[in-house]
This record gives C-alpha cells, structure tokens and sequence, in this order.
C-alpha cells in the first residue's frame, strides 16, 4: 500500500444513516474533491475530543487485488505495539498465517492507528476517489474506500470492527 499527500478540499455528494455491527454509523463520500466536508471534520474533532491513546480494534484490509488476513491490533500511547491475526489464512504472499499467531514486526510498521486512518481519507483529497463511514459515537472510520481511479493496484478498502477502549 502506496501513502500519497495531496492537499485540497473534500465535497459530501452523500450521507446516509447505517448500522454497522451494532454501531451507529453514517457513510459519506468525498470524491468530487471542490469543497471541505464538514461533517468529515466533525467525525475527526468527535475522535480527537475524546483523548483516547490506547485502544484495540479489529482490522480487514484489501489493498488492490489482494486481501490481508483480519488483525486484531493494540494501540498504547498513540502508538501500534502487537497485532495478531484472527483468523487462519494465507497473505498476500501466499504464507499461512494461524489465528493468534503476532504479526511480524516489518509488516506491523504497515498497521495504522485511528489517528493514521484520518490521515489516508485527508491524503485522497486531490489523488483518489474516497469515501468512509464513522461512528457517529467515537468518530473513528469504520469503513474507508480509497479508489485510485484506474490502477485497481492501488485501491484500498478498510474495514474496523470491534473498537475497544
């Protein structure tokens, strides 16, 4: 997976309520890419507010045509320290993975906390069509698609579940 940087403003084309394994969340799609959204902005300030530094979650990623198995990730201090797969699978690279078994160091360097999740949809602005879904509690990203208009390569889907704090 490729960061970009890009600087410009996001447009809401849509929103719509949704409920996300049990979370209340709402989606929003900023592709137009002419003006800011605010309620994007809102869900990172809902985030930021909160002060929350150490936290789990529950990480799917596809990035271009391949999936990576599912990690349950573990933030301390703003910070990944240990992620485990959760289920029995096979990376990108064709290796076997085992539920349980800790993600190695040099792929964990990969593994982003919400803090870095914002950063990828604000990234998209001016490189790639984005839209995200967030919780309308905790404002983290509960979904985020990152299309990178012709370079199926490129595109990256994120799903979080299971947010503990």
């Amino acid at each position: 997976m490729r960061r970009t940087a890009g600087i410009g403003p996001f447009i809401v084309i849509a929103a719509a309520p949704i409920l996300l394994g049990g979370c209340s969340a709402v989606v929003y799609d900023f592709s137009d890419g002419h003006g800011w959204s605010d309620d994007f902005e809102q869900s990172r300030l809902t985030w930021e507010a909160q002060g929350i530094k150490s936290y789990r979650y529950t990480v799917s990623a596809t990035a271009g045509l391949c999936g990576s198995p599912p990690m349950r990730v573990t933030v301390k201090n703003g910070i990944v320290k240990k992620a485990v797969y959760d289920a029995d699978n096979l990376t990108c690279a064709g290796s076997p993975v085992r539920k349980g078994e800790s993600v190695p160091k040099k792929r964990l360097a990969h593994v982003d906390t919400i803090a870095e999740l914002f950063e990828r949809i604000t990234a998209c602005r001016h490189t790639c069509r984005a839209s995200a879904g967030f919780d309308l509690q905790t404002g983290i990203p509960v979904r985020i698609s990152l299309i990178n208009g012709d370079v199926v390569d490129d595109d990256v889907f994120i799903r979080i579940t299971e947010f503990r704090h």
